[in-house]
């Protein structure tokens, strides 16, 4: 056998569905996840923009719904010491917290 040479597939690669991936994408990061870069950190207050961090991640099943708005050093410090360590430090419930940003979206208010 010889080195170097292409990588021979038995099976074509199969094309990306865009359309798909797109709906999946809408469906993950949606307009929570918009809405939620836009607001301050949900625990620390920093100013936006935040990262949309997903309560349920979306492996597990986690939608748009899920996201709520975390500064970048608290979303780093709740994949270092998990979610439920991190709630109980910072005395915050970000299932709560999700379903508030849901309803504020839901009604239409942009506002903090």
């Amino acid at each position: 056998m010889k080195r170097g040479g292409p990588i021979r597939r038995r099976t074509p690669v199969r094309p990306v569905n865009q359309e798909r991936l797109d709906r999946r994408r809408a469906k993950q990061f949606g307009p929570q996840s918009d809405l939620a870069r836009s607001l301050p950190c949900c625990v620390c207050s920093a100013d936006p923009p935040s990262d949309p961090h997903h309560v349920c991640s979306r492996g597990a099943g986690g939608v748009d719904a899920d996201c709520v708005s975390l500064c970048r050093a608290c979303h780093s410090e709740l994949h270092r010491i998990g979610r439920r360590s991190f709630e109980w430090l910072h005395g915050i419930d970000l299932k709560a917290e999700a379903r508030r940003l849901a309803k504020q979206l839901a009604s239409g208010d942009q506002e903090v």
